[in-house]
C-alpha cells in the first residue's frame, strides 16, 4: 500500500516543483545593485563639482561716472566760493590685471574736473581744478555681486584761475600745477546684468561708493594780465591771492559698467 502511495504522490510533487521554478524571477546578482548606485553617485558629484569649486568669476574691464563732493581745506579756496566745498565730475576705467581668488586687483585713469566762482571781493573770480590720477585698486568680493575696496590714486592737479579785475583791460589768467595722491576705501553692489554667477562674460551695472582723503600741493593762484608785457598802456601788475590747494575728506558715489 505504500508503495502505492509513493509512486502516486512522487510525480504530483515534482511537477509542482517544476511549476514554481518555472514562474519565479530569476535572482538577480547580489552586486549588481550596488553598482548601480554607485553610478548614479559618480553623476551627482560630477555634475556639483563645478559650483563647489569654481571661484567666482572677475570682469577686467570696468569703466565708471559719477561725483565726487571734496571739502576744500585752503584758506586759499576762498578767494573762489562762497564756502568750503568742490563738486566735481568723476571718470575712471580700470583693467583688473590680478584676480586670485576672491581678490582681483586693478589699475587704469581717472579724471576728475569741477569749478566754482565768486563776487565775493567786488571782483569776479573763477576757478577750474583738473585732477589727472592714476588708480590702483584691491577689490575683495564677499560674494560675485558685492566687493569692498581699498585705492591709492596718485596724479597732478592743475588750477585754472581767471580773475575779472575792473583796473585791468584784460581777464587776469592763471594755470599752475601740482602734485596729488587720494586714499579711499569703498564697496560696489552689482544692480544688474546678474544671471548666473558663473555665465560667460557679459555686461554688468555697478553702484560704487567711496570715502577717503586727497593731499595737494598748494600753488600760487595769482593771475597776471593776459596782453604782451609791451603793450603802450603798460603792463599791470599780478593780483595777489593766497596759495591755493584742493586737498581734504571726499565722498565719490557712481555707477559702473564691467564687462
Amino acid at each position: 500500500m505504500s508503495a502505492f502511495l509513493s509512486s502516486f504522490v512522487a510525480p504530483i510533487v515534482l511537477a509542482s516543483s517544476s511549476l514554481a521554478d518555472a514562474t519565479s524571477e530569476p535572482a538577480r546578482p547580489a552586486t549588481e545593485p550596488q553598482i548601480v548606485e554607485q553610478r548614479e553617485s559618480d553623476v551627482i558629484d560630477s555634475e556639483r563639482m563645478p559650483a563647489l569649486t569654481l571661484a567666482p568669476r572677475f570682469d577686467s574691464l570696468r569703466v565708471g561716472a559719477g561725483v565726487r563732493l571734496n571739502r576744500v581745506d585752503s584758506a586759499g579756496f576762498d578767494a573762489f566760493a562762497d564756502n568750503d566745498w568742490l563738486a566735481q565730475l568723476s571718470l575712471d576705467a580700470t583693467y583688473a590685471f590680478y584676480t586670485p581668488g576672491r581678490l582681483a586687483v586693478a589699475s587704469g585713469i581717472a579724471w576728475d574736473f569741477g569749478e566754482r566762482s565768486s563776487n565775493a571781493r567786488g571782483q569776479s573770480t573763477r576757478l577750474a581744478v583738473h585732477r589727472l590720477s592714476i588708480p590702483i585698486e584691491a577689490r575683495w568680493y564677499f560674494a560675485p555681486w558685492l566687493h569692498v575696496s581699498g585705492k591709492v590714486a596718485p596724479g597732478a592737479v592743475a588750477y585754472k584761475v581767471r580773475v575779472d579785475d575792473a583796473s585791468s583791460t584784460q581777464p587776469l589768467t592763471r594755470a599752475p600745477w601740482g602734485l596729488a595722491v587720494d586714499i579711499s576705501v569703498g564697496a560696489g553692489v552689482r544692480l544688474l546684468g546678474g544671471g548666473k554667477d558663473y555665465d560667460p562674460r557679459r555686461g554688468r551695472i555697478w553702484l560704487t561708493t567711496e570715502l577717503g582723503y586727497g593731499a595737494t600741493s598748494s600753488a600760487d593762484p595769482s593771475p597776471a594780465p593776459n596782453r604782451d608785457a609791451s603793450d603802450v598802456l603798460g603792463s599791470d601788475e599780478p593780483t595777489q591771492l593766497r596759495r591755493l590747494s584742493v586737498g581734504g575728506a571726499f565722498l565719490r558715489t557712481g555707477l559702473a559698467l564691467s564687462f
